[in-house]
């Protein structure tokens, strides 16, 4: 079996792509979500714009639509075979497996040996076999990727030493996205590099949003997020939404935030849009993201204000409203564009000029 290839770096990947040198498989691999996001467009750019919904698809193997029991087994199945599907009309189409570590850390149960306290072997159950099964027709996809096809593989890390794991790493073209550190894992030195980049990130995002931050506020932002640039990032985007339009951040503004003050209510997001403050369900949405919440969610959660609540204040703007809806359901699903953009957009239009209340009184 041939060894696997050494990671390539992000720029090495956007400068193949742009000379047209694309890999049938890809493996995105590392917690630096935003890091991801320049490849991820890249590969999308693969297909003419027009028939992107067409040619391009994302599973997600965390959507509860298709995970069920099996651990997100089903979108696996559905990225196969979507990637074994001749395009449309085009020449390539893009295959997005998304969150695939919530499938690919399974492994270790379905593919390495367990045994119990006695040492018997300790059968898998129904959810591990699906899992297995699934991660066998992936590897046996591996062997003989589609050309038409580029199958992309998404996740914040995987079990190296299981088998879809080495699988995955000699079958694809891996880059590896760690933001603050070198590696997974930084250890001696590399740690102190890394808390000094991640000061100088939040010194440099401040001041592109036009604030100022005071030192003694930098070191509860990086002993909250430590090493992992995503947290931070999450953590440095709050703090500027808590902080509004106020130019200075305090100690206590990112200690509100990161100690958990600053609490994400569920609903804060539609009591925003039917209020019609545009400005603070953004800053609601950004919070639930960033907390963790499916994008899924929050677009059900909007979809029930607009079935339930906006005929009541605002029937004149239901068919509107749900127009937009439908919009960006469909984009969501057809890999559109990103979910949180796509919120963000969905929240603007249903806010309007001043939301849906005060538009009907101005009516």
């Amino acid at each position: 079996m041939a060894s696997a290839s050494p990671p390539r770096r992000p720029s090495e990947v956007l400068a193949d792509l742009s000379a047209g040198r694309v890999s049938p498989v890809y493996l995105l691999v590392g917690d630096d979500e935003a890091g991801k996001q320049p490849v991820i467009d890249a590969l999308c750019a693969l297909v003419e714009p027009d028939l992107q919904p067409l040619n391009v698809e994302r599973f997600h193997a965390t959507d509860p639509r298709s995970s069920g029991q099996s651990g997100g087994a089903d979108a696996i199945e559905r990225a196969v075979s979507a990637s074994r599907t001749f395009p449309m009309l085009g020449e390539r189409r893009v295959v997005f497996l998304m969150r695939a570590e919530a499938v690919l850390k399974r492994a270790r149960a379905s593919t390495a040996e367990e045994s119990d306290d006695e040492g018997a072997p300790r059968p898998a159950d129904s959810a591990d076999e699906e899992t297995g099964s699934t991660l066998a027709l992936l590897e046996e996809y591996l062997k003989a990727p589609a050309a038409h096809a580029c199958l992309v593989v998404v996740a914040d890390d995987l079990n190296r030493a299981t088998k879809i794991g080495k699988a995955l790493q000699q079958a694809a073209t891996v880059v590896e996205f760690w933001g603050l550190r070198g590696g997974k894992e930084a250890r001696g030195a590399q740690i102190g590099a890394a808390l000094d980049a991640a000061e100088r990130y939040v010194r440099q995002r401040v001041g592109s949003a036009g604030k100022a931050i005071a030192p003694a506020a930098i070191e509860p932002l990086v002993e909250y997020a430590g090493t992992d640039i995503g947290r931070l990032r999450g953590a440095v985007e709050r703090v500027l939404l808590y902080c509004g339009d106020r130019q200075q951040i305090s100690e206590d503004d990112v200690r509100s935030v990161v100690s958990g003050e600053a609490s994400v209510d569920q609903w804060a997001i539609t009591n925003a849009i039917g209020a019609g403050d545009a400005r603070e369900a953004l800053r609601q949405l950004r919070f639930a993201l960033d907390a963790g919440v499916s994008p899924y969610l929050v677009l059900g959660q909007i979809g029930w204000f607009v079935r339930t609540r906006l005929p009541e204040v605002a029937p004149a703007l239901v068919t509107e409203a749900v127009g937009h809806l439908f919009a960006c359901d469909l984009a969501m699903k057809t890999s559109g564009g990103d979910p949180q953009v796509l919120l963000e957009r969905l929240v603007v239009e249903l806010c309007g000029r001043g939301g849906p209340t005060r538009r009907l009184r101005r009516g």
